[in-house]
């Protein structure tokens, strides 16, 4: 499926066994070409390609499509169209044609119709007074702020690294912009059981007491 993508034409069982150097009109591997939803096989002309999700080519096919979705759309089934469907994305977004937003919860960019029902003109008072809230840095503030105004703050996923949610959130473990190394407890044996002694009918025979003993 892989060398279908890259290619983006329609390929022989011949062709495709050049080309990976193995047949693939064998058994189970045959079997997974023909039920595989991202191929299409032609059965007169005995070709596969690559099947994407939606049909279309260039940036103006891409912008129709995207205008029926009033809903959004995920960016990677646009993407999947055509080889430079993902360039010609990034160009409706930054042309400001399509918005752009990332589900936060499975963190997946989806694209919206631009619908001039919704654009509108902001008093200079107005944005004024917006601009000069000003907003926590650290994800913990960010979360108090809200929670001051009766507002609870949605999920975040865990990020690792210095600062993000997941990580210490104190600065104990850092120093000179570097994670200081954790000191390993040191093992005290003398407090360390061999055996379970609240099941002793299990060790009828004398047991040690301690492992350096």
């Amino acid at each position: 499926m892989d060398l279908l993508n890259k290619t983006r034409k329609p390929l022989s069982v011949a062709e495709l066994h050049n080309e990976l150097g193995f047949p693939v009109d064998r058994g189970e591997l045959w079997d997974m070409l023909l039920n595989n939803d991202k191929v299409l096989y032609n059965e007169t002309t005995r070709r596969f390609s690559y099947k994407a999700k939606h049909v279309m080519e260039g940036k103006r096919e891409m912008l129709a499509l995207i205008q029926k979705y009033p809903d959004g759309i995920l960016m990677d089934d646009v993407t999947d169209a055509y080889q430079t469907a993902d360039v010609d994305a990034e160009d409706l977004i930054t042309g400001a044609m399509v918005i752009s937003l990332v589900n936060t919860e499975t963190r997946e960019r989806i694209l919206y119709p631009v619908d001039d029902a919704y654009e509108f003109t902001v008093d200079e008072d107005i944005s004024s007074m917006f601009h000069a809230v000003e907003v926590p840095v650290h994800d913990a503030d960010f979360d108090t702020a809200l929670r001051k105004v009766g507002v609870e703050p949605a999920p975040r996923r865990a990020t690792a690294g210095a600062g993000g949610a997941g990580g210490d959130d104190d600065d104990d473990g850092w120093e000179g912009g570097k994670k200081k190394a954790k000191k390993k407890r040191a093992v005290n044996f003398e407090r360390m059981k061999v055996t379970n002694v609240h099941l002793p009918e299990l060790f009828k025979a004398p047991q040690v007491d301690r492992l350096d003993g």
